[in-house]
């Protein structure tokens, strides 16, 4: 009878530990699936960079909006849940490009950093790379120009994999 209880004892002890250790490797294959879709993402976030930059126009023809691309040349309005990305991205469109062999789905928007479409200037748009040319040692000297603006540009990138996973990729070129 006493060995009846014990064996019960440690059938019991020996069952929780398996559905512990169950549910330990069910977890870790959650996790290591997100890791994977996120390492997924960087590449297509990285393909969607390499196509963004190729259209991306130069000269005066970023002074216009060309949706054809997915360029605009002003800063566009944010969704209102997600404020650091544009509504239009969020809510589904852009670019889309060819989803190849990993499933998913990948769209994309480049934003020129400026308030309105039109030239580049140092007051109305973000310019890393503003300097200063010419000019010489003497102060008395008045001819420092400075350099053409141009602006900078915002890649956002939205991927949608399997089994409703999503995430955004943002990132500054110019």
């Amino acid at each position: 009878m006493i060995a009846m209880i014990i064996a019960l004892v440690v059938l019991i002890s020996t069952l929780l530990a398996v559905v512990g250790l169950m549910r330990s490797v069910d977890s870790s294959n959650l996790i290591a699936g997100a890791m994977s879709f996120k390492q997924g993402v960087l590449v297509e976030a990285e393909r969607a960079y390499t196509v963004a930059k190729a259209n991306v126009p130069y000269g005066t023809a970023t002074e216009s909006d060309n949706t054809g691309i997915g360029y605009y040349a002003s800063v566009q309005t944010a969704d209102t849940t997600r404020t650091d990305l544009p509504g239009m991205l969020v809510s589904g469109g852009g670019i889309s490009l060819a989803t190849g062999t990993t499933g998913n789905t990948v769209r994309y928007v480049v934003e020129r950093l400026c308030r309105n479409p039109g030239a580049a200037s140092k007051d109305s748009c973000i310019v890393p790379a503003a300097y200063v040319t010419g000019g010489t040692n003497d102060e008395s000297a008045s001819t420092i120009t400075p350099s053409s603006a141009q602006a900078a540009y915002r890649l956002s990138v939205r991927v949608d994999g399997p089994r409703n996973a999503r995430s955004y990729v943002q990132t500054v070129i110019r």
